[in-house]
C-alpha cells in the first residue's frame, strides 16, 4: 500500500512540474506584435484594443495604447505575444461624465454596499461615454481586421475615423 501511495504521489508531482505548477501559464507559438493606433491621423491614447480570432484555434488577445498611441498585444500576460493568424479587431475608449471625486468615492466605498441613489440622491450618476464611434466596439461591425504574419511585426497600424 505504501508503494502504491508513493507511486501516486510521485506521478502527481511529475504532472505538476511538467504543467508548470506555480508559474504563470505559457502558450506555445506566440509572436510579438506591436504598432500604433490613430483616430483621424492622430495618436489615440488610452484605447483598449481586442483581437478576435476568425478561425478556431488561436486565442484572442488585447492591448492598451499609451499616450503616443503605441500598443503591444498580449494573450495571457504582458510580453507573451499573440498567435499568428487572421483577427477581427475591436476598439473602445471611454471617459466618465459626472465622475466621482475622491471624497465621493470614499463615501460610496464606506456606505456598506448602498447604491448611488441612496448615498447621493441629488447627484447625477457617473456615465461612461465613448470617445470614438460606437461601431468600433463590435467585431462584426468595426470593419477592422489584422493579418498577423509568422514571426511577429512591430509596425502594425490601426487607423480609425471619427466619421460615422
Amino acid at each position: 500500500m505504501k508503494k502504491l501511495l508513493s507511486l501516486a504521489l510521485a506521478c502527481c508531482a511529475a504532472l505538476l512540474v511538467s504543467t508548470g505548477c506555480g508559474g504563470a501559464p505559457q502558450l506555445d507559438g506566440l509572436d510579438n506584435y506591436s504598432g500604433v493606433i490613430t483616430l483621424d491621423g492622430e495618436p489615440l491614447a488610452g484605447a483598449s484594443i481586442t483581437l478576435v480570432p476568425t478561425t478556431v484555434g488561436p486565442r484572442g488577445a488585447g492591448a492598451m495604447s499609451d499616450d503616443k498611441g503605441k500598443f503591444v498585444f498580449q494573450t495571457l500576460q504582458a510580453g507573451d505575444g499573440v498567435a499568428p493568424g487572421e483577427y477581427k479587431v475591436t476598439v473602445t475608449k471611454t471617459h466618465w461624465e459626472d465622475a466621482y471625486t475622491e471624497e465621493e468615492q470614499k463615501i460610496l466605498n464606506e456606505s456598506g454596499g448602498k447604491r448611488h441613489a441612496e448615498v447621493f440622491p441629488d447627484r447625477p450618476e457617473p456615465t461612461a461615454v465613448s470617445d470614438i464611434p460606437e461601431y468600433y466596439k463590435s467585431a462584426d461591425m468595426s470593419g477592422l481586421t489584422l493579418s498577423l504574419p509568422e514571426g511577429g511585426a512591430k509596425d502594425l497600424k490601426i487607423e480609425l475615423s471619427s466619421e460615422e
